[in-house]
C-alpha cells in the first residue's frame, strides 16, 4: 500500500472508532474530541505511535493497533 493510501485508510479506521465511542458516550463528545486531536492535530506523534506499534506487532491487524493507541490516549 502506498504511503498515501495507507494515511487514507488509517484515518478511515480512526474516524469508524471515533463515530462508535460517539455513540457509546452521546451526548459527550469528549473522547471523540480526544480521538480526532490525538489523530489529526499531531499527525507526527500520533503517525510515530503507530508505525513503532505495527513494526512491533507485524501480525496484529491496524484495526487493533489503532484501537490500543486510542485506548491509552483517550480510554474507552
Amino acid at each position: 500500500m502506498k504511503p498515501s493510501e495507507r494515511q487514507a485508510y488509517l484515518a478511515g479506521v480512526v474516524d469508524g472508532l471515533r463515530q462508535a465511542r460517539w455513540i457509546k458516550d452521546k451526548p459527550s463528545s469528549e473522547a471523540v474530541v480526544c480521538i480526532r486531536k490525538w489523530f489529526y492535530d499531531d499527525v507526527g506523534k500520533s503517525s510515530g505511535q503507530i508505525e513503532q506499534l505495527m513494526r512491533r506487532n507485524p501480525e496484529k491487524a491496524a484495526e487493533s493497533i489503532l484501537f490500543v493507541l486510542i485506548k491509552k490516549e483517550c480510554g474507552w
